[in-house]
């Protein structure tokens, strides 16, 4: 149960913070007529995964808290949530990527 939640709040920031980039990306492309010209410096662009948004991750990971393992284990109904994909189908997967786009 907790690792669903933590691995489905993880792929759609993964997802939303890519996005996000390359519709600034396709934004700055379009408004300058597809002339070729970077929008963001070349180091930014490199290292925006590996420098900007790390930090959400770990403190997401750091703080993350869930139910007791006791309540886990005696109520086998709250694992229902992954059967149901309550965390990760596509109409979440669409407002992640709506929220990239605006």
């Amino acid at each position: 149960r907790r690792a669903y939640r933590r691995v489905a709040s993880f792929l759609c920031y993964y997802f939303y913070k890519n996005a996000a980039l390359a519709f600034g990306d396709f934004i700055w492309a379009h408004q300058n007529s597809f002339s070729g010209e970077v929008a963001y410096p070349e180091w930014l662009s490199t290292s925006f995964n590996a420098v900007f948004t790390w930090w959400p991750v770990i403190i997401v990971l750091a703080f993350d808290q869930d139910i007791p393992d006791s309540i886990s284990n005696a109520e086998p109904r709250i694992y229902t949530e992954g059967i149901k994909r309550e965390w990760f189908n596509m109409r979440l997967f669409a407002l992640w990527m709506m929220s990239a786009a605006f």
